[in-house]
C-alpha cells in the first residue's frame, strides 16, 4: 500500500498537488488508499485480538475498535457508507481482510461454545456497522453512547437461549451498510 502521509493536510503539509497525484492517478486511488489505511489497522486489531486466551473478550474488543473507528472519525463512517460502488481491488482486499478476521474470531468463540453457531464474519462486520449507525444520533451528546448499543448487540450473539436465524445472505461487499 502506498503513503497516505500528508493527504488529509495538502497544502498546510506542505504537499502540491502534483505531488498527491503522482502517487494516487486517480480520486479512486486516494479514496482507496486512506480507506485501505484504516481498514488495515482494524484487520491489525483484529489479529492481535486472536491471541487473547478469552475468546469472547477477543471478539468483543474486535467489535469495540470497528464502532469506536466509526465513532472517533465519523467522516469515514459515511465515506464507507457512500462507497457501495467503489469496486477498488484494494478495498475489496481489505473488506475480505476484514470478514476473514472477523470470521476467525467468530469461529474461535463458537469452539468455546459461547457465540451462537449461525453467526459469520459478514454477520460481525455488519454488526459493527449497525450499532455504530445506531448510536450516531446520540454521540455528539455522548461519544460513549456505543457501547450500550455494542453490549446490547454482543449479549444477543450468545449462545444461549437463542433461536434460529434466517439464511445469510453473502453479499461481495460489507460496505453497502445502512442508506
Amino acid at each position: 500500500m502506498r503513503p497516505v502521509l500528508g493527504v488529509a493536510g495538502g497544502a498546510r503539509a506542505g504537499i502540491g498537488k502534483g505531488t498527491v497525484f503522482r502517487h494516487f492517478p486517480t480520486k479512486e486511488d486516494l479514496f482507496a488508499a486512506i480507506i485501505s489505511e484504516e481498514i488495515d489497522g482494524l484487520v491489525t486489531v483484529g489479529r492481535q485480538q486472536a491471541d487473547q486466551a478469552d475468546a469472547d473478550a477477543a471478539l468483543l474488543q474486535f467489535m469495540s475498535a470497528g464502532v469506536e473507528l466509526y465513532a472517533n472519525n465519523r467522516a469515514l463512517a459515511e465515506a464507507l457508507r457512500m462507497v457501495s460502488d467503489v469496486r477498488h481491488p484494494e478495498i475489496q482486499a481489505g473488506q475480505e481482510q476484514l470478514i476473514a478476521t472477523a470470521e476467525s474470531l467468530a469461529r474461535r468463540a463458537q469452539r468455546d461454545g459461547s457465540l451462537r453457531a449461525d453467526l459469520n464474519g459478514q454477520d460481525v462486520m455488519l454488526l459493527i456497522c449497525g450499532v455504530y449507525y445506531t448510536a450516531a444520533p446520540l454521540l455528539a451528546a455522548d461519544p460513549s453512547a456505543w457501547r450500550r448499543y455494542l453490549r446490547l448487540t454482543f449479549d444477543g450473539m450468545c449462545a444461549t437461549g437463542t433461536g434460529p436465524l434466517p439464511p445469510a445472505l453473502v453479499h461481495n461487499s460489507l460496505l453497502p451498510t445502512i442508506r
